[in-house]
């Protein structure tokens, strides 16, 4: 039962009556209006309140995607960032590992060059200028000895493919062996600028072409004569003793120029036709301070 007032003078009535029972108004209609709205109005609010739970529901779910979303980029982005940065990283430490390198492998050729240009390139005052003197000396065969007054030695050919020089007493002081039975020896007197120092170039050679087939630079070292330069130090240059050479020497700006070379003669052409070849050119100095030759 539903307890209502009558709209006419307020009194109190059950929802059955049709008149008010202190008034006597007519209540049953208004009763059913009031009761059809009432009923209507908790319809309408049901329905409201549905719609605002699903609405909330609604809201809490895509609320909740959002998030996930949102977590899954920061997750990309912490993950690109992280791989960007160590990949950098390695890019780096492998340029910076590159460039050490290259700036150890130019420091390395650097030093080597400018070793090379300190080995070559020695204080003016190491350096000594090399002269011919007018002391040269020519032995055909075994006929005649060479004998140089400065040193007091002489050179002489003693057949069974050997030469030798002599002291003053005929003493043998160094052999030189060549290819030859009885070769050629061409000996020129060498002097160190502005001293007494004297050194001895002996160019063996044989036949009418002058075929190279030996070669000595010799002189005193400590006290005792020695050889500086052999047909052996020349291999280093390119010199093959088993090959067919001729050999022009010079002395240019106190430098002593070793100049081996070749003819290459066409076919059916003399030897006077040939072209030279250059296969050995080595430029040669006195060092003071090592008292040796260098040879480059």
């Amino acid at each position: 039962m539903i307890i209502i007032f009558c709209p006419n003078c307020g009194n109190q009535i059950n929802d059955n009556e049709k008149f008010c029972s202190k008034c006597g108004n007519q209540i049953k209609q208004d009763s059913q209006d009031n009761n059809e709205q009432m009923k209507q109005s908790e319809k309408t609010i049901s329905n409201n309140i549905s719609q605002n739970v699903d609405t909330e529901k609604n809201y809490t779910k895509y609320k909740y995607i959002g998030i996930f979303i949102a977590v899954i980029l920061l997750l990309g982005l912490v993950s690109f960032g992280a791989y960007s940065y160590f990949a950098h990283k390695d890019t780096k430490q492998v340029e910076q590992n590159v460039t050490a390198e290259q700036n150890k492998e130019n420091t390395a050729s650097e030093d080597k060059n400018n070793a090379v240009k300190e080995d070559v390139k020695q204080p003016v005052e190491d350096i000594v200028n090399l002269e011919y003197t007018q002391n040269d000396k020519f032995i055909l065969g075994d006929k005649e000895v060479a004998y140089f007054p400065n040193s007091k030695i002489s050179f002489k050919n003693i057949g069974n493919n050997c030469s030798v020089m002599l002291d003053d007493k005929n003493q043998v002081l160094m052999n030189f062996y060549t290819n030859r039975d009885v070769p050629d020896l061409s000996i020129k007197e060498i002097k160190l600028a502005n001293s007494n120092k004297f050194f001895y170039e002996v160019k063996c050679t044989a036949g009418a072409h002058a075929k190279l087939e030996g070669y000595w630079l010799v002189g005193k070292k400590d006290g005792e004569w020695t050889i500086f330069i052999s047909m052996d130090n020349l291999k280093s240059f390119g010199i093959n003793p088993d090959k067919y050479y001729n050999m022009n020497n010079k002395i240019v700006n106190g430098k002593l120029i070793i100049n081996c070379f070749h003819l290459e003669v066409p076919e059916g052409k003399s030897m006077a036709e040939g072209k030279k070849v250059d296969d050995c050119y080595v430029k040669v100095d006195w060092d003071n301070n090592k008292q040796t030759f260098r040879m480059y």
